[in-house]
């Protein structure tokens, strides 16, 4: 955060229509910020728009990159390149993408996401509560109309 004082420090609080804040509020807005305090902490410590607060540091160039230190792929770690007017990538490539959310099924957790159980196994396995699936696999699928034994045979009804 680099701090540009003296003309623009004034400049912004005498705009036409804009809420007067002391001196004393501008040195605080400037030290809570070096500190990382958020926004909204500021706001209710001041008795400060959060807006005004904003547009301030913006001003004052005081603004925090949000892409600091997310430049990385999150699956093998390889450098990102931010391209102007698109949005941060999480992945290298579709194939990263694709390992890492395979390895990390269980973080999804999805209020949609159900548990169920096989008919003819008794397997419990987890499907998307809209998705009329009865069956666990392929194999209990072809052998619904058989008794599954424990000895993993299959007997007729």
């Amino acid at each position: 955060m680099t701090l540009q004082k003296g003309s623009q420090f004034k400049k912004f609080f005498q705009m036409k229509g804009e809420i007067s804040v002391t001196d004393l509020q501008k040195e605080q807005i400037i030290s809570m910020r070096k500190q990382n305090v958020p926004y909204s902490a500021i706001s209710k410590a001041l008795g400060i728009s959060t807006n005004t607060l904003k547009t301030f540091c913006r001003r004052m160039g005081m603004t925090v990159s949000r892409t600091k230190g997310r430049l990385r792929c999150k699956n093998c770690g390889a450098k990102l390149m931010k391209k102007p007017k698109t949005k941060l990538r999480l992945f290298c490539s579709d194939k990263c993408k694709q390992i890492w959310w395979n390895k990390h099924r269980q973080e999804r957790e999805s209020p949609k996401i159900t548990s169920k159980t096989c008919p003819v196994c008794g397997t419990v396995f987890t499907d998307y509560s809209s998705a009329n699936r009865k069956y666990c696999s392929q194999k209990c699928y072809r052998n619904k109309g058989l008794i599954y034994d424990k000895n993993s045979n299959y007997i007729t009804k």
